[in-house]
C-alpha cells in the first residue's frame, strides 16, 4: 500500500512537472526605451516584462535596467521602483500589455483620482491603449493595502504586488509599461494631463452602470422639485460638520424659485461610479472644504462648487484640479464668531498637553502665540463651521446668475499654468 502511494505521489508530481515545462517557454532577453524630461516624469517601454509570487517584476537583460519613479506628487514623496534581473526561467508568456503603476494615498478619494486614477488613465491613452487588460500595483506611498475601485478599467486584472497578489507561475508580458511619468493637474506634478484625457475618463466612467442600491444613492436626500437650478450639498458628519445644515436647505429653498437640492453623505461609502453619478448633474455642489470637493471633477464644464471653509483657513489645493476641467470653484468664508463652532475636545485630541490658556487660544485667536502652528492649522480645517446665511445667499446668487468666473489670487496661478481660460465665458480677476 505504501509503494502504491509512492507511485501515484512521483506519479502525479511528473506529470504536472511536464504540464508546466511544456506550457511554458524559455525567457527572452528584454530592451527597453524610455522617455520623459528628467528623471522624476520618465516613463519605459519594456519587452519581456515578467513577474511572479517568489521573485516579484524581473527581466532578463545583461545591461542595469532603469530606476523609475511611480508616484505623481512633489519630488519628496518620490517612490522608485527597478525590476529584477534574472535569467534561464521557464515563464507563460501573454501576448499583452501591463501598465506598471504606483499609487499615493488610495484611501484618500481626490489623492487616489487626481494623484492616481488619472495619471494611470491619463499613461494609457498616451500610448493607445483603450482596454487595459493587466495592471500591476508595485508601490504604495500610504496606506498599502486599502482596497480601490477600478471601475474606469472594467475587466482588467489589477495585480497588488504588495498584497502578495502575483502569480505562482511566471507571466512574462510582450510589453510593459512603467511609470506614469509624475504627471498630474497640480503644481508639484513635471507634467500636467491633457484636458482630453480628463475629458476621456469622465466620460468612460460615465458610460459604466450605476448600481441604485448603493447606499450612497438610496441615501440622497432631496428638497425641491426644480428643474432650472440643481445644487446638490455635502455635509460631513466626523470632521468639518457644518452646523446649521437645515437653515441653510431653508434659505435656499425660499430665496431660488425653480430649485431642487440633493443632501449627499459621503460617508455611507460611494464607490467611484455613484459618485460621479451624483454630482454630474449639479449646477452647484457645496461641501465643507476637504476631500470630497474633488467629486467636482465629475460636474458639467463651468459649474460652480462651493468650499465652506471655517474661521481663518483657506486652501488652493483644489484649485489646480478643478480649474483644469473647467469648474469654478469659490470658497466662502465667515471669520465672525458668530460663524465658529468651539471644540476643545478636538483640540485636546491634537495637543493632549495644552492648557486651558492654550486651548481657548487656538479656538478663539487668528493670530495665537506660543502653540504650535501645526496644531492650529489642523483645528482650523477640521473644525466643525456654521454657514452666514446673510451673507451666503445673496453672494451665491450673484455667482449663480453669471457664468463669469471671478478667480482670485489663489485661484490665478493654476488658471495660469492649465490655460484653460477656454473653458469658461470669460475669467475676471478679483
Amino acid at each position: 500500500m505504501m509503494k502504491r502511494k509512492v507511485l501515484i505521489g512521483v506519479t502525479a508530481v511528473y506529470v504536472l512537472y511536464c504540464m508546466y515545462f511544456y506550457s511554458t517557454e524559455s525567457l527572452a532577453k528584454s530592451e527597453w526605451t524610455c522617455q520623459g524630461a528628467s528623471d522624476r516624469s520618465t516613463v519605459c517601454e519594456f519587452t519581456h516584462f515578467c513577474i511572479s509570487r517568489a521573485h516579484g517584476p524581473f527581466i532578463h537583460t545583461d545591461a542595469t535596467p532603469p530606476s523609475i519613479n511611480m508616484i505623481n506628487t512633489g519630488s519628496g514623496e518620490d517612490m522608485w521602483f527597478t525590476p529584477q534581473v534574472l535569467s534561464k526561467r521557464r515563464v507563460r508568456y501573454i501576448d499583452d500589455t501591463l501598465m506598471v503603476y504606483g499609487l499615493y494615498s488610495p484611501f484618500h478619494f481626490s489623492h487616489y483620482v487626481y494623484n492616481g486614477l488619472l495619471p494611470l488613465y491619463s499613461t494609457l491613452r498616451e500610448h493607445n491603449i483603450t482596454h487595459a487588460h493587466w495592471l500591476l500595483r508595485t508601490t504604495t506611498y500610504w496606506s498599502k493595502h486599502t482596497p480601490v475601485d477600478m471601475h474606469v478599467f472594467p475587466g482588467a486584472q489589477d495585480i497588488v504586488l504588495e498584497d502578495n497578489a502575483a502569480p505562482l507561475v511566471p507571466l512574462c508580458f510582450t510589453k510593459a509599461i512603467v511609470g506614469t511619468g509624475n504627471r498630474c493637474s497640480l503644481w508639484y506634478c513635471e507634467q500636467d494631463i491633457p484636458y482630453t484625457h480628463l475629458e476621456s475618463f469622465k466620460h468612460d466612467l460615465s458610460a459604466l452602470p450605476v448600481n441604485e442600491d448603493d447606499a450612497c444613492i438610496r441615501n440622497t436626500q432631496r428638497y425641491g422639485n426644480g428643474t432650472s437650478l440643481t445644487i446638490g450639498i455635502l455635509n460631513r458628519h466626523h470632521s468639518r460638520h457644518i452646523t446649521n445644515m437645515p437653515e441653510l436647505i431653508q434659505a435656499l429653498l425660499g430665496h431660488f424659485a425653480d430649485v431642487s437640492i440633493h443632501l449627499l453623505n459621503f460617508d455611507d461609502g460611494c464607490d467611484l461610479r455613484s459618485t460621479a453619478h451624483l454630482v454630474e448633474t449639479f449646477d452647484v455642489f457645496i461641501a465643507p472644504f476637504g476631500n470630497a470637493l474633488g467629486a467636482g471633477l465629475f460636474m458639467k464644464p463651468n459649474a460652480i462648487v462651493v468650499s465652506i471653509d471655517a474661521r481663518w483657513y483657506s486652501e488652493s489645493w483644489f484649485y489646480w484640479p478643478l480649474t483644469a476641467v473647467g469648474i469654478r470653484l469659490y470658497h466662502f468664508q465667515c471669520n465672525r464668531a458668530s460663524c465658529q463652532e468651539y471644540q476643545p475636545g478636538l483640540v485636546r485630541s491634537l495637543a493632549p498637553s495644552y492648557s486651558y490658556d492654550d486651548v481657548v487660544k487656538v479656538m478663539t485667536l487668528e493670530n495665537p502665540e506660543n502653540v504650535d502652528w501645526h496644531v492650529v492649522e489642523m483645528y482650523r480645517k477640521d473644525v466643525n463651521r456654521r454657514v452666514d446665511i446673510e451673507q451666503f445667499i445673496p453672494w451665491l446668487d450673484s455667482i449663480v446668475n453669471t457664468t463669469q468666473y471671478h478667480c482670485n489670487d489663489m485661484c490665478q496661478p493654476a488658471l495660469e499654468r492649465h490655460q484653460s481660460h477656454h473653458l469658461y465665458d470669460s475669467v475676471v480677476m478679483t
